[in-house]
């Protein structure tokens, strides 16, 4: 029955099973971040977890059944529910929680992250020049991580151009083909670690004009559009410094190219003349 005495027992179930839940998470998490493997980390988190609940659990339990033994009826009644709830809470910890958690990622993107990508490759990009670290992880939590193989096509002409993309590992190459079709297609640019690309047509918002393809084995950190629409929503400032640093990005590397294009019509009218 529930009385002023019993319904003490609800308070007590709600703060040991929210005390033992935050270690069990906890502790997931940090197991998490080591071993990168989900069964793994769950396996490592109730074996540490285990002696610590149960014990604590079996010691609350105990000392309630002995308030059973009282001729007051309502400390009697309070001592076995609260028995009852601290078990309950027991299972529930110990299988439950397990079973709800061990299908989430607890850790972040930023966290799975090495940190020489973190420390090296990150702030040093041209995307995030001149901004901090919270800055930096915010449009870091927005972002994706995908891998591609050698000779994966990231990007083909004519796709839709709804991100850009960081280059964490590897080396993409950039290419278009040639107007009458014949022979290779002329390479454009190389993106290596730290530098990004795709980016030009998505703030046009057009199709891709070019194809993307990894050379070798690749990480890219991709950025959405709608995730860049969330961030210039909220934080307008952090998102026209990534727009400042688009825009000096995209004037250096068409000055690049510029230059690459004068070069080889130099070149060629050097053969034209000494033929």
């Amino acid at each position: 029955p529930l009385n002023i005495g019993t319904t003490m027992a609800a308070a007590i179930a709600i703060g040991i099973a929210v005390d033992d839940t935050l270690h069990f998470m906890l502790r997931y998490n940090q197991e998490l971040r080591g071993s990168r493997s989900q069964t793994l980390a769950m396996q490592n988190t109730i074996r540490e977890e285990a002696r610590p609940v149960v014990s604590t659990s079996v010691a609350l339990m105990v000392g309630f059944l002995v308030f059973t033994q009282s001729g007051f009826t309502p400390v009697a009644q309070f001592g076995m529910l609260s028995a009852v709830v601290v078990g309950s809470a027991l299972l529930a910890d110990m299988i439950i929680t397990p079973l709800l958690i061990s299908s989430l990622r607890l850790v972040t993107l930023w966290d799975l992250l090495s940190p020489r990508a973190r420390q090296q490759i990150i702030p040093k990009s041209p995307l995030f020049r001149g901004m901090r670290r919270w800055q930096i992880r915010r449009f870091v939590l927005s972002s994706t991580l995908t891998d591609y193989q050698p000779g994966e096509r990231v990007f083909a002409k004519g796709d839709r151009s709804d991100a850009l993309y960081l280059v964490m590992k590897g080396v993409i190459e950039i290419t278009v083909a040639r107007p009458d079709g014949a022979g290779k297609d002329t390479v454009v640019d190389q993106f290596g670690s730290g530098q990004i690309f795709g980016d030009v047509a998505l703030l046009a918002d057009e199709a891709r004009k070019t194809d993307a393809v990894a050379l070798t084995h690749s990480t890219l950190m991709v950025l959405s559009r709608e995730a860049i629409a969330n961030v210039t929503h909220y934080h307008p400032y952090i998102a026209s410094r990534l727009f400042l640093n688009l825009a000096r990005d995209v004037s250096c590397r068409w000055v690049k190219f510029i230059g690459r294009v004068h070069t080889r019509t130099g070149d060629e009218d050097d053969e034209d003349q000494s033929r």
